[in-house]
């Protein structure tokens, strides 16, 4: 009795301790005498995979046997016993979290050697009543589709219609409501993976068991194939088109092109009591690499503007129609524009992997390590860049990656045959997923001052005037612009084209160029975008990508699982651990339209700088009345002091990057200075959020700079904080919510 009691302790402290074996099989059947129909007792049987027993069981009383776990897949079912013929039932199917229930019925024979071996018939109905449905290898080899979403809705009651790609369960939603795992990691990101790693996909859309839990829709179960006993592989290749200048020229508009290659076998093996060899470490592993010119081409094709329309627009630009400027783009016809099959600028590349390694360091213990990634580089479709500034799609980098470490201990059934308490074991897995993605402008990425730069813009100011009261010449607070000379920049040459044309359409700079202001009457400044066509539905040609998007997503997992029989009950009692961490960090407004040109990076800048030197301390003054020369002037200038203002960190930054006294009142021309002088860095958290209105930066679990918090930040040091020079830090933490569930069910 005491033995008893310890066995079923021992059952559940370990499963407490351990991890969830989410995606294991069992067999489970009587052994019959063929003739009699009665049990057969203590007989021994064992699930073999090519041609290496797995794992075994021995016969009760009662002729019941239990072989778990295994891994999905096909095994060979071996029954042998004194006085009878040895009987292989081949091809046995075992699938995740389910019974396969197999009785075997054993002929007598006086020849030991002799073997009988029949074929595994999957049944009609499942006795394994669960509300599931698997798709094995064999079918899935057999399937057109590739993804495990597209696998998977070919199940009833799993449709990705009008979620765009993602898998809805019985109606349920995409975001949150179901779960997919891979060999037991809750996916976050990507489950993308090679066909060729598929061992078997499991749709369980109701009824769930409880060791899934937290679940309102459905459930996407996937198991990856394991190692072999024997070096196998394979090597897949797929076109159907090919990148050309006017989409995709081939078979059809998406231009698909893949390659998959997998391989798997034995690294270290040794040999069993029957002279077999055993591998004690083996591997599988699969890659896939695959690229589309477009994943989304229209049936009807989409309208583009001519290539010879585009080259002409980009050297006649705009004109001059009586002293108002004009766009040229406004005056695009019907047959300027083509219908062509593919979307112009929208072409990703995928690579995508798959590794296990196994280590059976003993009969009945055995070590898995694996893990997946998935990365992809794509062009970001954009509608309002698609009629004619599709060059200037953003870029988007994605990385998932996941690894898991997995313990499985199981208990010999002859250890406990005197026992109630068969069938022991425990599983104990860790898993780790990465989640990481950035969307930026494809050419000038992290150098977010070139985004909306321009050019050169020299500005001649008039810094006195002329006083009739007294005959001299005062200083004015505010020094007003006279002229503007502008030297077009080579970050983005159609962008500097537009302002370039603007000076050639003018040759009076009165009302025209005398002010910076002046330029946008037509041409671009620094930061800014050209005026959006069809009532902002369009993207004017030039337009650059004024955006960075950035997230990083993690997820840790600690999960655990034991299982007993107890007499007819199969026991299985379990936990979960999970801890999140989502962060993300975005810049806005780096280009500007003609609906916000007040508030991009380059037009904040240009307020913050000199923002203190625009008064006067009237009683504080110089008349100077000869040149540097000695020579007298005709007229006396009279000279102020700046009484300075609150100085913004910005300005002081910028100073002091640029070699400045950060206290001095030299009038900085922000347009004068290459792109490349400028920082971000330079900014204070209070000057990017820019009051909450039209705020240039997002973040949580990063500072506003973009630098990875390592402390938790609470609510009040979003208000409190502040760095050395006293400025706000305005603080926001990364979500990090903890899960933790436990659970115990009964199979009977």
């Amino acid at each position: 009795m005491l033995r008893k009691l310890y066995l079923l302790f021992l059952s559940v402290v370990l499963s407490l301790s351990a991890s969830a074996q989410v995606g294991s099989g069992t067999i489970k059947g009587k052994l019959l005498d063929q003739n009699t129909g009665e049990p057969v007792p203590l007989a021994n049987v064992v699930a073999k995979r090519n041609g290496v027993v797995v794992s075994g069981a021995q016969t009760d009383f009662d002729g019941v046997y239990v072989i778990k776990p295994l891994e999905p897949g096909r095994y060979d079912v071996e029954a042998s016993f004194a006085g009878f013929a040895t009987k292989r039932v081949s091809g046995v199917l075992v699938n995740s979290d389910q019974i396969t229930y197999l009785d075997i019925k054993l002929s007598s024979s006086v020849d030991i050697k002799t073997v009988e071996v029949t074929g595994y018939k999957v049944p009609l109905i499942q006795k394994d009543g669960q509300s599931k449905t698997t798709v094995d290898r064999e079918a899935i080899q057999k399937m057109p589709q590739r993804g495990v979403e597209a696998i998977a809705a070919t199940v009833g009651g799993v449709s990705t219609a009008g979620t765009g790609g993602e898998i809805s369960i019985r109606g349920s939603r995409p975001d949150g409501g179901n779960f997919i795992y891979i060999d037991g990691i809750k996916v976050r990101g990507s489950s993308n993976l090679p066909k060729a790693a598929l061992q078997e996909i499991t749709v369980i859309p109701g009824g769930l068991p409880a060791n899934y839990g937290d679940v309102t829709g459905g459930i996407i179960s996937i198991t990856t194939r394991g190692p072999s006993s024997e070096f196998n592989g394979s090597l897949e290749g797929v076109s159907s088109g090919f990148r050309s200048k006017n989409g995709a020229t081939g078979l059809d508009a998406f231009g698909h092109n893949l390659l998959e290659g997998y391989i798997s076998g034995p690294i270290w093996s040794r040999k069993d009591a029957d002279g077999l060899k055993k591998p004690i470490l083996g591997f599988s592993a699969s890659l896939n690499y695959t690229s589309n010119v477009d994943t989304r081409p229209s049936i009807v094709g989409v309208n583009t503007i001519r290539p010879d329309v585009r080259a002409r627009l980009e050297n006649d630009l705009l004109f001059n129609r009586n002293g108002s400027v004009g766009f040229n783009v406004l005056n695009l016809r019907k047959s300027d524009f083509v219908n062509q099959r593919t979307n112009s600028n929208v072409n990703n590349n995928v690579i995508t992997g798959n590794f296990k390694l196994d280590v059976a360091t003993t009969p009945t213990v055995n070590l898995t390590f694996g893990g997946s990634f998935n990365y992809e580089n794509r062009k970001v479709y954009s509608f309002q860049n698609q009629f004619m500034n599709a060059d200037n799609n953003g870029i988007n980098n994605t990385l998932d990656w996941r690894a898991f470490a997995r313990f499985t201990q199981r208990f010999k059934s002859g250890e406990e045959s005197k026992s109630n308490i068969k069938n022991v074991y425990y599983s104990f897995m860790l898993d780790y997923t990465q989640e990481k993605s950035e969307t930026m402008n494809a050419k000038h990425r992290k150098n977010f001052f070139d985004y909306g730069y321009v050019g050169n813009f020299k500005i001649y100011r008039d810094t006195f005037q002329y006083d009739p009261s007294d005959g001299y010449f005062r200083q004015s607070s505010t020094p007003g612009d006279t002229l503007v000379e502008f030297t077009p920049g080579d970050k983005n040459p159609l962008l500097a084209r537009y302002t370039s044309e603007y000076f050639e359409l003018f040759n009076n700079p009165d009302g025209n160029y005398r002010q910076l202001l002046d330029i946008t009457k037509g041409g671009l400044r620094n930061g800014d975008a050209p005026i959006t066509v069809g009532n902002g539905l369009f993207a004017n040609i030039g337009t650059p990508f004024g955006a960075y998007r950035s997230s990083d997503n993690r997820q840790f997992r600690i999960s655990a699982n034991g299982s007993a029989d107890v007499g007819n009950h199969a026991v299985q009692v379990g936990f979960e651990y999970e801890q999140r961490d989502d962060r993300f960090f975005n810049y806005n407004n780096l280009v500007t339209n003609e609906n916000n040109r007040a508030n991009n990076v380059w037009a904040i800048a240009r307020n913050l700088v000199n923002a203190h030197l625009t008064e006067l301390n009237l009683m504080d003054s110089v008349i100077i009345t000869v040149d540097p020369n000695g020579n007298p002037y005709p007229i006396p200038f009279v000279n102020f002091a700046r009484a300075r203002g609150v100085q913004t960190t910005f300005d002081r930054n910028l100073r002091t990057r640029l070699g400045l006294d950060p206290n001095g009142v030299d009038i900085i021309n922000i347009d004068e200075l290459d792109p490349s002088i400028l920082s971000m860095q330079d900014f204070s958290s209070e000057e990017l959020l820019n009051g909450g209105n039209n705020r240039l930066v997002d973040y949580a679990g990063y500072d506003h700079l973009g630098n990875r918090l390592r402390s938790r930040p609470t609510i009040d040091d979003y208000f409190n904080s502040r760095d050395e020079s006293g400025n706000l830090l305005n603080t926001i933490g990364a979500y990090q919510p903890i899960y933790f569930a436990g659970y115990i069910m009964d199979k009977f």
